[in-house]
């Protein structure tokens, strides 16, 4: 943890970005009954059942010295896509 510390303490160096990298993985829900309308600005009512819908990647890459920031979403969840997201940061 200390030589971490030590890489983000030091100063900003174009040659050399330092990149933080994180995934997240989302499962997608499906309302399996219309959801219900309410009047007065209230929520509208939502049933608890659910269908599920499949699961998505968020990758976010973050540059904080250079002020860089991007996330990307796959339409999958697998292995290769964590792959070809490292590949499109390097390039």
């Amino acid at each position: 943890m200390e030589h971490l510390l030590e890489l983000y303490a030091k100063p900003y160096n174009s040659l050399e970005p330092v990149l933080c990298f994180d995934e997240k993985s989302k499962q997608l829900l499906k309302d399996t009954r219309a959801v219900k309308n309410t009047r007065g600005g209230k929520p509208r009512q939502r049933d608890y059942e659910y269908e599920r819908n499949g699961t998505r990647n968020i990758f976010v890459t973050v540059e904080p010295k250079g002020g860089y920031r991007t996330a990307a979403v796959t339409r999958r969840r697998k292995k290769p896509d964590f792959a070809q997201e490292i590949k499109r940061i390097i390039l």
